[in-house]
Formats: structure tokens, sequence, C-alpha cells
């Protein structure tokens, strides 16, 4: 269980590196003026999912092990984040070489905070299995082709 996140805007201030100001840089309180802003006001959590080709590149990503798990990750990782752990999901989160995947990680902090979630289809090559926001996006080409986006 992830602990709870602190209310009280110096706990929160001190969580936030704030850099000096730089000759001329109006904004020397930028850190101070965005907690003001947003004390006492819930966060929602949009998980916006793209896809791009150039993850089909063997070794270029650690999203997933092989450039076809690679090519299911985001799906997964929609799937995971609004249903958690289910005995057959339709897309599983990939084995990873290292670490754990930011879906599970994700999952745990909305869970125990109870943030809102919106899963939003920016350009990926099959539909998420869960309720989402379709946006019609296309899914980038591969770097290499030198037309990506």
């Amino acid at each position: 269980m992830v602990n709870s996140l602190p209310t009280q805007p110096s706990a929160i201030a001190s969580m936030i590196q704030s850099y000096p100001p730089q000759v001329g840089d109006s904004h020397s309180n930028v850190a101070d003026e965005w907690i003001q802003r947003f004390q006492g006001k819930r966060p929602l959590f949009a998980c916006v999912l793209g896809f791009t080709e150039t993850a089909l590149i063997p070794g270029i990503s650690a999203a997933g092990a092989t450039p076809s798990d690679r090519q299911t990750t985001a799906l997964a990782d929609a799937e995971f984040l609004y249903s958690g752990p289910q005995p057959n999901p339709k897309y599983p989160l990939p084995p990873l070489t290292v670490g754990v995947s930011p879906a599970f990680i994700s999952r745990a902090i909305i869970q125990d905070q109870q943030i809102p979630l919106h899963i939003v289809n920016a350009g990926l090559p099959q539909s998420p299995p869960i309720p989402h926001i379709a946006l019609c996006g296309q899914v980038a080409r591969c770097v290499l082709s030198g037309h990506a986006l």
C-alpha cells in the first residue's frame, strides 16, 4: 500500500526541487505558485497512448523484450491501469528484461489515492479493450523512414 501523499503546502513544497532564478527570470517562485494554484484540488490521471513503428527496431526499447511485445505494450498498459491484475487479460503486460512496468506502479498509486483515470487513444494500432477516448490519431512511422509523423 502506498503511503498517503502530503496535503500541507510546506510538506508538498519540500518535495519539489526549485532552482534559483536566473538573471531576468520573472518566475522566481514557480514551485510556490504551482502549489498555491493546485492546493486542495484532486488530480486526474490521463494516460495518452500512441505507437511508433520505431519501437519495432530490435533493442531500441525496454518497453517489452521483443519488437512483437512492443506492438501491444501500450494496450497492455491501458488494460492493466483500468482493470488491474486479471486472470486472462486480452493484452497481458509484456515480459521485461529489467525492472517493473510503470503501469504496475501507476495502478497502485491510482488505486490507493482514488485518482480518476482516463485512457486516451492518440494513435494505437488497435483499439484498447476498455473504455477510452479515441482521438482517431495515426500510428507514427519509423524515424528511419524520414517521415515519422
